[in-house]
């Protein structure tokens, strides 16, 4: 049943022609589309409801889709017609996304992919409205961040208004923020001199431009400390700045020549927690102090940090293996 099981799926349902979408980019997500003609209508419920004490559907297939999950992320869409399997097509997250089209994202497949509208006007011109709004984003600065187009980037700079340099992509980012998780330097100095704020951040805080550019690009990260010296100081003083999260040696070595070891007591916590090896190599090289410091969030020193969560995990392959060990041969060149 595995191997066949989109070909058997079919036998469970009412209708003889239907697309199924099973979208297991993120988590489990499915809809079902009954089709008549060149127009569809939802059927969802058909997926989930058990009918005279039987199993629905969707549970005879669940741990199939689970699997689905786990190993092949992916938007799959299988077409029926007359009760049988006819096409499976498969597609990455960036062809229909769902942050661009929202809620009329399979709606795009299904016109695209298949020449379906929705049934019934009211249906249509919902569509209609969702459809011309994402394709107006689509023309948007914050798209070409989005998407990593630099031509248009540098472009669409030059026109853009400081509420379009610093719009934000709820829960995902903005232009800069993009830019430096692409590690698009030539994107993120456009933005800059058009005037972008690299302060701008979401999420709490928690994404930012400097921070995902101290994550993937250190080419930006040493452009804003050779022309913008305040606003790195402010980020990144005692090795502040979310380095824990830097594998580049050559930021650690330019935060040490600015800073020496001050604030990398700190550090040491978060490069644990981050199972960084490589920012932690290079403290315990440049004699941090992390036998005598103690956190108060942990109210203990590093060693001891390392310790309790080496021993959290039981199986052999224990990620903390590699820094527990590392603190330990420390510690023992000191004493």
């Amino acid at each position: 049943m595995e191997n066949k099981w989109y070909e058997n799926f079919i036998n469970d349902l009412e209708y003889g022609d239907y697309v199924f979408i099973l979208n297991t980019l993120k988590g489990i997500q499915s809809a079902l589309y009954m089709i008549n003609g060149k127009e569809y209508s939802g059927a969802n419920t058909e997926l989930f409801n058990e009918k005279n004490g039987s199993i629905s559907p969707y549970k005879k297939y669940e741990s199939i889709f689970m699997d689905m999950m786990n190993n092949n992320k992916a938007l799959h869409v299988y077409r029926y017609e007359n009760g049988q399997f006819t096409e499976h097509k498969c597609f990455s997250e960036k062809i229909y996304d769902s942050f661009v089209y929202g809620d009329c994202t399979y709606d795009v497949l299904l016109k695209e992919e298949f020449g379906l509208e929705p049934k019934g006007d009211e249906a249509k011109s919902k569509f209609q409205k969702s459809f011309k709004k994402a394709e107006r984003f689509k023309k948007t600065l914050l798209y070409a961040c989005y998407v990593n187009d630099t031509q248009a980037i540098v472009e669409r700079a030059k026109t853009a208004s400081k509420a379009q340099l610093d719009k934000k992509f709820e829960y995902l980012g903005t232009p800069l923020s993009f830019c430096a998780q692409k590690d698009n330097l030539e994107g993120f100095k456009a933005l800059v001199e058009a005037g972008a704020d690299m302060n701008k951040s979401i999420a709490g805080g928690t994404v930012s431009p400097l921070g995902e550019a101290i994550k993937h690009s250190s080419d930006i990260i040493f452009y804003v400390h050779d022309n913008f010296s305040d606003i790195f100081e402010a980020h990144f003083k005692d090795c502040n700045g979310c380095i824990s999260y830097c594998t580049d040696i050559k930021i650690y070595e330019l935060m040490y020549s600015l800073y020496g070891t001050n604030g990398m007591e700190k550090l040491v916590f978060g490069l644990i927690a981050n199972r960084n090896v490589v920012g932690l190599k290079f403290a315990l090289e440049h004699g941090v102090d992390f036998l005598e410091y103690k956190a108060s969030y942990y109210k203990c020193n590093a060693l001891k940090y390392a310790e309790i969560e080496y021993k959290k995990y039981k199986d052999s392959d224990n990620p903390l293996k590699e820094i527990y060990n590392m603190l330990k041969s420390a510690a023992e060149k000191q004493l």
